[in-house]
């Protein structure tokens, strides 16, 4: 029996999305204690986040997810500081919980990808794989900055989404997006230039990698309904286009 596979692409618009964080600082005998509470509320519903709602209206609502970190450098110290959701997982307004106070605040969602601060220039790593998430992108994998001089952060994106919409009769086990000029890079080391916030960019450093995988791990299609998959990208020109590598069930397409 023959088994058929169609393709279609959209690229998600990604506006910015703002968060509001406010410093419950506990302080006893003016100790900075580590129980810290930052609470995390949209300005915008728009755009895209850790995660996203369904399309309502023509707009991909912004939600947190369990397990979310942010790293935050404060007053320019070289360490990071994490930062973790306690409640809000689901919705646009989350609680997190950390340490540290201070008059300046460099932060970076998600933590894992930080890698340091050197004077403004931040440094991150944008992850070989992404995991399949259904109707959202995966966790850990869109990231988003914010600088402030007080305690209230808001939080900029840094990528862009591309929506990879498949009908057909197979199993997906992963798809890989790959640059057709091997100097366009999708992941590895980045920077984002912090002098131009709140306008920075992220760009991507010569030695990065062309490709980066969504690990699906046999996801059924339909041949009626369209299964959608989400790879964040940076956003940037792609200088002679792309190529996706579908793996199935039954081999690569």
């Amino acid at each position: 029996m023959k088994k058929y596979i169609y393709v279609l692409l959209t690229s998600i618009i990604v506006g910015t999305s703002c968060t509001s964080l406010e410093d419950d600082i506990l302080v006893d005998n003016g100790l900075i204690q580590g129980n810290n509470v930052l609470e995390a509320s949209l300005e915008k519903k728009d755009g895209s986040r850790t995660g996203m709602s369904e399309l309502t209206n023509g707009v991909y609502k912004t939600l947190w997810s369990e397990g979310d970190k942010i790293g935050v450098y404060i007053d320019g110290n070289d360490n990071q500081s994490q930062y973790t959701l306690i409640s809000g997982e689901g919705t646009s307004t989350a609680s997190f919980k950390g340490y540290g106070k201070g008059d300046s605040y460099v932060a970076l969602y998600p933590s894992s990808m930080l890698k340091g601060l050197d004077g403004n220039m931040l440094s991150l790593q944008l992850p070989a794989e992404q995991s399949y998430t259904e109707n959202s992108f995966g966790t850990n994998s869109f990231p988003m900055v914010a600088i402030s001089n007080s305690e209230s952060l808001t939080f900029r994106n840094t990528c862009a989404v591309l929506k990879v919409s498949i009908t057909g009769t197979h199993n997906i086990n992963s798809i890989v997006f790959k640059t057709n000029d091997e100097n366009v890079y999708v992941s590895g080391s980045a920077i984002i230039d912090l002098n131009d916030y709140p306008n920075s960019t992220l760009v991507m450093q010569d030695g990065a990698s062309n490709e980066v995988t969504l690990v699906c791990n046999g996801v059924a299609l339909d041949r009626r309904t369209a299964t959608d998959f989400h790879i964040v990208l940076p956003a940037q020109t792609y200088k002679g286009g792309f190529t996706l590598t579908i793996n199935t069930s039954t081999g690569f397409m």
